[in-house]
């Protein structure tokens, strides 16, 4: 039987590919297939994508990504870019619209609503990455976005070539096969703070040693009542009254994706 983690990795592999054959491919149309393919293949997570699209694209991020754990969620949103592997990817990471620069809305948003923010960079390249195995055949990377801001924003402008770009991140599939998701039942969050540890504020030594009641950004002692509702509703259809009941939760993002592992752990 293929995994959950196998299945992440086919789905991220297969994009890779995807930008092989078809370069122009439209970041939009990734984080569609993308999302609605892994949703598919992998039991436990449920998806949706709303009808703000644009509204989504110009606020801040993509999809809004919840992982559901016995006695913890992590809240993540996720901005999607296409990245060139053979020129500066700059003016992407650094795009301006009527709000500023978009980076620096996900960052405040991130402040004010309580979740980890991450770039989703979509690529066929091949390079280091920050994965400990070395895993650089996929075609979606995952950095955090207080690091991407640090690197490459806040000093002004810079070249960004994509090698520097993987050499922040890492694959996709790691957030489902990293030996340190499973390391216990704060597994994940030692996983956060090995990789995104700008993100939450921890550092991997001090993951195993903090407080259960220690606030950690991004990181819920409850699932709120929005993504109870959602699991709930959305496995069919979600009725016409949920996007307008719970808009003020959803402000901003494209589409809402949950991974509920209360059941296997």
């Amino acid at each position: 039987m293929t995994s959950d983690c196998e299945k992440l990795k086919e789905s991220s592999i297969y994009i890779r590919n995807w930008i092989e054959r078809q370069p122009a491919v439209k970041e939009e149309s990734i984080t569609d297939w993308l999302l609605y393919d892994v949703s598919e293949k992998i039991r436990g997570i449920t998806y949706r994508m709303f009808t703000r699209h644009q509204e989504a694209r110009e606020t801040g991020a993509d999809w809004e990504w919840w992982f559901l754990f016995p006695d913890f969620s992590a809240k993540m949103r996720v901005q999607a870019k296409n990245i060139d592997p053979s020129k500066d990817n700059y003016p992407s990471i650094a795009h301006t619209n009527k709000y500023g620069l978009q980076i620096e809305k996900l960052l405040q948003d991130s402040k004010d609503k309580n979740f980890i923010p991450l770039y989703a960079f979509y690529t066929c390249l091949q390079e280091v990455v920050m994965c400990r195995r070395g895993i650089n055949d996929e075609g979606v990377y995952l950095s955090g976005g207080n690091r991407v801001y640090a690197d490459f924003i806040q000093n002004g402008k810079t070249m960004v070539l994509a090698k520097d770009i993987l050499a922040r991140s890492v694959p996709l599939s790691c957030f489902l096969c990293c030996p340190l998701c499973f390391e216990g039942d704060r597994g994940f969050i030692r996983f956060l703070s090995s990789y995104y540890h700008q993100e939450i504020g921890l550092l991997p030594e001090q993951a195993t040693s903090i407080d259960a009641e220690e606030e950690i950004p991004g990181i819920y002692r409850q699932v709120p009542g929005y993504v109870s509702s959602f699991i709930e509703h959305a496995r069919e259809k979600l009725p016409d009254w949920w996007e307008k009941e719970f808009r003020e939760y959803l402000e901003g993002v494209n589409a809402l994706f949950v991974y509920d592992m209360r059941k296997k752990n």
